[in-house]
């Protein structure tokens, strides 16, 4: 299993006219390839779509042609779905430490270990990223009021991504804003007097 934002999609056409897909999603280790075969697009269209925030099951692929072991993983993808803002929220890590992938063994039932492993040059030397704040709005039509957040959030310049939550909670939608903020309690407070305390969450 694996998760991320969409951050790019390309539809393509088979040599029998079928349409599939190549996304990529981000998260915080950095980008990540799936690979949806016609049957599987199919099944998921209108899922990847740029800063929907997803979550994938299928089978890891970290070899090339010649059956070597890289460091480009890419998966593909049997199922996915939207993650919820209160499916975010809620999750919880088990703190469980993930085994490294072993040149010449299987790992494709541990999604999660082999994108882990494949990257572990890259995670060691990152730098923790600034926790996220989210911004819930059950409607995009009140224009007044996101007015009054793009100005609240230019004001407060920092170094946390910003996601605003759209939608009725049938039909939520996840997007990531291009402007970063400050996320010390009183910028988050200026956010909880426009939108309310219980709208603005930060992880």
């Amino acid at each position: 299993m694996a998760g991320g934002i969409v951050v790019d999609a390309r539809e393509i056409l088979t040599k029998n006219g079928q349409k599939m897909a190549f996304v990529k999603i981000e998260d915080e280790f950095g980008e990540t390839e799936l690979i949806l075969f016609p049957s599987t697009y199919q099944q998921t269209l209108g899922l990847w779509v740029r800063d929907h925030v997803v979550i994938v099951r299928g089978k890891v692929n970290a070899k090339d042609r010649e059956g070597n072991l890289t460091g480009e993983v890419k998966i593909l993808v049997d199922d996915g779905r939207e993650v919820t803002h209160e499916q975010a929220m809620a999750y919880q890590g088990t703190g469980r430490k993930q085994r490294e992938l072993k040149t010449g063994k299987r790992k494709g039932s541990a999604l999660s270990a082999a994108v882990a492993a494949a990257k572990a040059e890259k995670v060691a030397s990152a730098e923790p990223r600034p926790a996220r704040v989210y911004i819930r709005l059950s409607s995009s039509d009140d224009h007044d009021m996101l007015a009054q957040l793009k100005v609240a959030i230019d004001e407060q310049r920092g170094d946390s991504e910003v996601v605003l939550v759209l939608g009725p909670d049938t039909a939520k939608q996840a997007v990531k804003l291009p402007t970063r903020m400050s996320s010390d309690p009183a910028s988050l407070e200026r956010l909880q007097a426009l939108v309310g305390a219980g709208n603005v969450v930060l992880q």
